[in-house]
């Protein structure tokens, strides 16, 4: 179950995965990993959606803040950046991810204050 990230509704936090192990195969004379240790049957990593309003809508770049924002928190940064047309750390988004950062601190939702940073950061805005 997603929860809400703190703040734009139609953007949901999905939670990190550390359960993947990576696999590999044992050379000559190595003992093979042990089997509990490797799920054959799991389905490749998705892509996450991103629900955005149409590009006209005065909410895009804040909706297009926090898609960044969630793709960065899962994995899939390039997809966000794809599906918005914006790059992390464009400076375009800085007032956005400013007042996520405030919220996310008043929230104390550590996640998302880290990735804020770290956008702002890359803008060279923090």
């Amino acid at each position: 179950m997603a929860d809400r990230l703190c703040g734009h509704p139609s953007v949901l936090r999905v939670p990190l995965r550390f359960d993947a192990v990576a696999s590999f195969e044992a050379e000559a004379g190595e003992n093979p990993m042990s089997r509990a240790f490797i799920n054959e049957d799991a389905a490749p990593d998705e892509e996450p959606r991103y629900d955005l309003p149409p590009h006209g809508s005065p909410h895009y770049a804040e909706a297009a803040a926090w898609a960044l924002l969630q793709g960065a928190n899962v994995g899939h940064s390039r997809s966000a950046e794809l599906a918005t047309g914006y790059a992390w750390g464009d400076a375009r988004l800085v007032p956005h991810i400013r007042r996520i950062l405030e919220e996310a601190e008043e929230r104390t939702e550590r996640r998302v204050v880290q990735l804020a940073r770290r956008f702002l950061r890359q803008a060279q805005a923090l």
